[in-house]
């Protein structure tokens, strides 16, 4: 749906990740030390805190592998969109719309889990703002436009020179089939197929 939406009103599409999964779970909301959670330490972790072997640290927010942590990273998303201007839909709770004050759309944005694309009019300076503050919120490890791939999907968006918008997009699977490994079903269980 973005990407039809943004073709059809001449948005520009920007991708970026938040600094790869395990950081953004550490950029979600506080809400462990409440639990009282105590964790064993890596080794890298234990020598940059100078801690002995036996000593744990107790957590204060979310971290990669808890079984909250992928809630409280969506939790603060949400809280983070809503603040920044962006509405989440109502039918689609990864999916948020940006309006400016007379009421057009002018911008989309899309989440799965730490990836984003955001489709913005490039020619609305509310919208440029908009994209702007969503770029400072968060730490990102990559930020792109125009060629990107997103969900093991190579995306090219087309820029018309002539009417001065961005529109056409193409996309390709290539890559990803190309890596996609055979799955062995054993003779006995493809008969019974």
């Amino acid at each position: 749906m973005l990407l039809g939406v943004a073709a059809s009103m001449g948005f520009q599409v920007f991708r970026g990740d938040v600094k790869a999964v395990k950081a953004a779970f550490l950029q979600g909301d506080l809400g462990e030390e409440d639990r009282g959670v105590l964790a064993e330490t890596v080794k890298e972790l234990r020598d940059a805190m100078r801690l002995e072997h036996h000593q744990c640290i107790k957590l204060k927010k979310a971290v990669y592998g808890l079984v909250n942590a992928p809630r409280r990273w969506w939790s603060r998303v949400r809280k983070d969109m809503e603040k920044l201007g962006w509405v989440e839909s109502s039918t689609e709770p990864c999916l948020w719309y940006l309006r400016d004050k007379s009421d057009k759309l002018c911008g989309l944005a899309v989440a799965h889990v730490d990836d984003f694309m955001i489709a913005v009019d490039n020619t609305s300076k509310f919208a440029t703002d908009a994209l702007q503050r969503l770029h400072q919120a968060y730490e990102w490890g990559s930020w792109e436009s125009q060629d990107f791939v997103q969900c093991g999907t190579r995306i090219r968006q087309e820029y018309d020179g002539r009417t001065k918008t961005w529109g056409r997009f193409h996309l390709n699977m290539v890559d990803y089939a190309q890596e996609l490994k055979e799955i062995d079903i054993p003779t006995q269980r493809r008969k019974d197929i």
